[in-house]
């Protein structure tokens, strides 16, 4: 067992009763909250004193699996991409396959899942806090929403986490940008390690796991998602790998979808209750739909916006949603509603071949939004400007 001097102040009240529910799982958990990712930050801290030209161009080599090109690397950096390109043992391909058509199968379910319960539970932890020391996310919440949302599809396609494809490029790019915020806000000064744990600790990065795989999956199940248990198992075989490539410790990586609730109670309790950072990013990122799904009407815009709160509060619950400063919409028999409308989109889709601009098929179009990839990728792996 820890001891209570070596958690950070804001998770002592949560372990306190965490432990009286699983005490090993809450040891694992809190003890990952002092610990960043150690391969991901030397990598990072070995090219520090690089210009940025030079870091995306060793980075792209990196993704590339450009092998002249990494030889020219500092060792650290090396080792990141070369243990991202080689498999765990665990790896199974076939297993991968059964579960990648779920998403995109069934994208206007997972899209507004996502938004309205992952990135909300997302933000309701200290990531919040991490992002919003640096003083830009609620500017940046649209573009944000539409990476996130990329990033959830592109893993799941065929195909995507194999080396140099779309998905893996992503998840190791975002693997990097988190160690390099982590030395941003530890070098500004403004963040208390005693009090918060280390800022996106591998704590935190193990609970996103698990919320974007596993409490997703109950999520869409509640939108009216029927999954076999292959196509389920499928799934959470992708974010485990995908959890694998992000660096979250072995400690903290689930093995399936019922490890993965289990380790989201304990990691919910442990977690300090939603700070006023944590709601001003879970509202941002419901405000910017609209933008992004290029929904220019006022009232329009309004009656998105009041769909996707409904959802959200819907979702996860009223105590949470109230807790982020969320509009207290009453929300008995939405989920039917949507469950519904959803179905007639699917019948529409399959008889008629068009769709209305309703709301679920609305937020579930975030996925039909192209925007600049390489632009979005290079702006994650160097170091902003604003630093």
């Amino acid at each position: 067992m820890m001891t209570f001097e070596h958690i950070p102040v804001e998770y002592q009240p949560g372990f306190r009763h965490a432990r009286t529910l699983n005490p090993d799982l809450a040891d694992r958990y809190v003890k990952q909250t002092t610990m960043g990712d150690p391969v991901a930050d030397a990598a990072v801290a070995a090219v520090a004193h690089y210009d940025e030209a030079r870091i995306e161009w060793l980075l792209r080599a990196g993704v590339e699996q450009d092998r002249a090109g990494l030889r020219q690397a500092p060792g650290p950096l090396r080792e990141f991409f070369e243990r991202a390109a080689r498999p765990p043992d665990w790896l199974d391909q076939a297993t991968l396959e059964v579960g990648c058509p779920t998403f995109l199968r069934e994208r206007d379910a997972f899209v507004l899942g996502l938004l309205a319960g992952g990135l909300v539970r997302v933000a309701s932890t200290l990531i919040s806090r991490s992002l919003f020391v640096r003083g830009r996310f609620q500017h940046q919440a649209a573009r944000r929403l539409k990476y996130l949302t990329r990033l959830a599809m592109e893993v799941t396609l065929p195909g995507g986490l194999a080396p140099q494809r779309d998905g893996w490029k992503y998840i190791v790019r975002t693997r990097y940008a988190h160690a390099q915020v982590r030395q941003i806000i530890r070098e500004s000064g403004t963040w208390d390690e005693l009090l918060y744990g280390v800022p996106l600790s591998g704590a935190q990065l193990g609970f996103t796991a698990c919320i974007f795989s596993a409490m997703l999956l109950r999520d869409v199940e509640r939108l009216g998602v029927r999954l076999t248990q292959d196509e389920r198992a499928g799934y959470m075989h992708i974010w485990r790998y995908a959890a694998h490539l992000l660096g979250v410790p072995e400690t903290l990586l689930f093995r399936d979808e019922e490890d993965a609730i289990d380790l989201s109670r304990i990691a919910i309790v442990c977690e300090p209750h939603p700070s006023a950072t944590s709601a001003a990013i879970a509202n941002a990122l419901i405000l910017a739909v609209p933008a992004i799904v290029e929904c220019s009407i006022p009232r329009e815009r309004t009656a998105l916006v009041r769909y996707c709160y409904r959802a959200s509060r819907a979702l996860v619950g009223d105590e949470l949603a109230d807790r982020l400063k969320f509009p207290r919409f009453n929300t008995t028999g939405f989920l039917l509603y949507v469950r519904c409308q959803l179905r007639f989109v699917a019948l529409l889709e399959r008889f008629v071949g068009r769709t209305l601009g309703i709301s679920s098929r609305r937020v579930g179009g975030l996925v039909d939004h192209e925007f600049d990839d390489s632009r979005m990728l290079r702006r994650l792996s160097t170091k902003d400007k604003d630093r």
